[in-house]
């Protein structure tokens, strides 16, 4: 004899300004229900986003991470604008170097733990303003460049440098010599 058990689903309820899921969101209200094609009741409910915008999700995606922001974060010429700015590549090509260990300059930065200040490392606004402040910047000819070579990149190792200046505060090369017999 097969014994039937039904798990009745209770339902959660949310206080008003209540965080929700990963992302954090702030939930303000339930406000509908719908049914999806698998058959699913699904709750929907208005979350306010970190940048403040109100919009409408289902409380499961906003629960489970899946749902990363109200858009905000999807269009990165309105978060930064930046994005395909010398800058913007420069940041790039700096976290990459650092944190990829397949670049090919890894062994020069990463591998020797020169790393990014934190928070700059997953945001390029803090990085961009930082940068932007400093003297020489704009000059034709400058190029960011680290002051203590063997420090990361961090608030007071930056500086904007010529060529010439880059090349002379590089590491002492230590010249492997071959032993004849």
């Amino acid at each position: 004899m097969y014994i039937l058990f039904i798990l009745m689903r209770t339902k959660i309820e949310y206080e008003t300004n209540q965080v929700i899921g990963p992302n954090r969101f702030i939930y303000l209200k339930e406000i509908e229900s719908y049914i999806s094609p698998k058959g699913i009741i699904h709750r929907v409910a208005i979350f306010r986003c970190k940048c403040g915008k109100e919009f409408k999700c289902p409380i499961h995606l906003a629960k489970s991470g899946q749902r990363k922001s109200c858009g905000c974060s999807n269009d990165r010429r309105l978060k930064h604008s930046g994005s395909g700015t010398p800058l913007y590549k420069t940041w790039i090509r700096m976290r990459n170097r650092c944190y990829y260990k397949k670049h090919r300059s890894y062994r020069h930065y990463g591998a020797r733990g020169i790393t990014v200040y934190e928070p700059w490392r997953n945001d390029f606004v803090p990085f961009r303003d930082y940068v932007l402040n400093l003297p020489g910047c704009g000059k034709p000819g400058l190029s960011l460049d680290r002051i203590r070579n063997n420090e990361g990149y961090k608030p007071g190792n930056l500086r904007w440098a010529t060529a010439l200046e880059q090349t002379r505060n590089r590491r002492k090369q230590v010249k492997k010599s071959t032993i004849i017999k």
